[in-house]
């Protein structure tokens, strides 16, 4: 499906897509959250977001090229 990525290509796509944004989301809140709230709720609510957004962005994204029913150019 992919031939031109490799398994270093996409294990680092995969990496900077998802383990990048959740470990920045718990760096910030383990380390910078309010005083009010619970440390715990707050990581809870950036992890949902953060898997919110990609799972929204994924849909969108099959839901565009089921629609536009067009596989990509290939140029070499």
């Amino acid at each position: 499906r992919f031939s031109h990525l490799t398994l270093d290509t996409a294990k680092l796509l995969h990496g900077f897509g998802i383990y990048v944004p959740l470990a920045l989301v718990m760096i910030t809140v383990l380390c910078c959250h309010s005083r009010g709230k619970s440390r715990w709720h707050d990581l809870h609510a950036g992890i949902c977001g953060v898997l919110t957004a990609i799972g929204l962005s994924e849909g969108a994204t099959v839901l565009l090229k089921t629609y536009v029913h067009r596989l990509r150019p290939n140029y070499y």
